[in-house]
């Protein structure tokens, strides 16, 4: 199993960011988002099946070099598509890699498209809609109000050669416990 933060043995992915103006729909969350969200990948994933994954839910990998992200995208194509924003213009929800093997394979990603990346870190960015999937997942996962929530464990499972994301485990606060 594999981790992924922002919010790939497990590989673990948490989130990093969460940008001024994206937790609409949380109503004074206990824990902020980037430190109660998790992403729990498969293990012995192809790298093939993995670019369909980033593909399928418009996940971008990023990596910043002083004020400048360099951005792949359309991962499935063989050579990722590449393009540069400065990094103050950056509105999305980011998250890196804990631990795990699949940060290799965004290294390979970013190496077929011929950007260095050594000494940098890479980042994923998840489209909007994605982060109000995710929202909403954790929300019905046991009906709780995102106040009484502490960590919310997300995992990714594939079928076929789909992929969806799926709530594995929640903990609550101290005040959000029955």
């Amino acid at each position: 199993m594999r981790i992924i933060l922002p919010i790939i043995t497990a590989i673990s992915f948490s989130c990093l960011f969460n940008p001024a103006g994206s937790t609409a729909g949380d109503e004074q969350p206990a824990v902020p988002i980037e430190n109660r969200w998790e992403i729990q990948f498969p293990d012995n994933d192809t790298l093939k099946s993995y670019a369909r994954f980033l593909d399928q839910f418009g996940i971008e990998l990023g990596v910043r070099h002083k004020n400048e992200v360099t951005y792949l995208r359309n991962f499935s194509a063989g050579q990722p598509d590449v393009y540069r924003r400065p990094a103050n213009e950056e509105k999305r929800l980011y998250w890196n890699w804990r631990e795990g093997e699949l940060e290799d394979a965004d290294l390979d990603l970013f190496k077929r498209a011929g950007i260095e990346t050594e000494g940098k870190t890479v980042l994923h960015f998840y489209p909007e809609m994605m982060e109000q999937r995710l929202r909403l997942l954790e929300r019905d996962f046991r009906g709780r109000e995102v106040s009484a929530i502490k960590k919310t464990r997300f995992a990714v499972r594939r079928q076929g050669d789909e992929f969806s994301f799926y709530v594995v485990d929640q903990e609550v606060t101290a005040s959000g416990a029955p």
